[in-house]
Order: structure tokens, then C-alpha cells, then sequence
């Protein structure tokens, strides 16, 4: 199923923030806990940066493509 997702799918998209979301928990005194690594974030924020980049560079050419219209 994920293999047929695509970056315009905005229910998967939701989804996928939500279980990221959830990945933090909080304890009794509301404090926020990571239940992931320093490691692990440091990787998701890696390929959220490129995956950042991507999207920019592909919002540049649909721009620039539209722009020439």
C-alpha cells in the first residue's frame, strides 16, 4: 500500500504525522518524553530536510512551469 502513495496523498500524509505525533509521549506531570533516540531524531530530521528539498524544488518547477503557461 505505501509503495502506491505518492507526496500528493494527504490522508497517508495526516496519518503519518499522527503516528509521529504519538511518538511522544507525556508523563504525570504533562512533561513531553521522546520515546525515540537523540540518534533516531537526528536521522528523521535528515530525511525530513531532504525530503523538504524535494518538495521545494519541485514547487520551484511547478511554478516556473505555470509561470510559462
Amino acid at each position: 500500500m505505501l509503495k502506491d502513495a505518492n507526496i500528493e496523498d494527504m490522508d497517508l500524509s495526516k496519518v503519518a504525522a499522527k503516528a509521529l505525533h504519538n511518538l511522544a509521549v507525556k508523563d504525570s506531570q504533562g512533561d513531553t518524553l521522546l520515546v525515540w533516540s537523540n540518534e533516531h531524531l537526528s536521522k528523521l530530521d535528515e530525511i525530513l530536510t531532504s525530503l523538504g528539498e524535494e518538495l521545494d524544488s519541485i514547487m520551484v518547477s511547478i511554478n516556473h512551469n505555470y509561470l510559462l503557461q
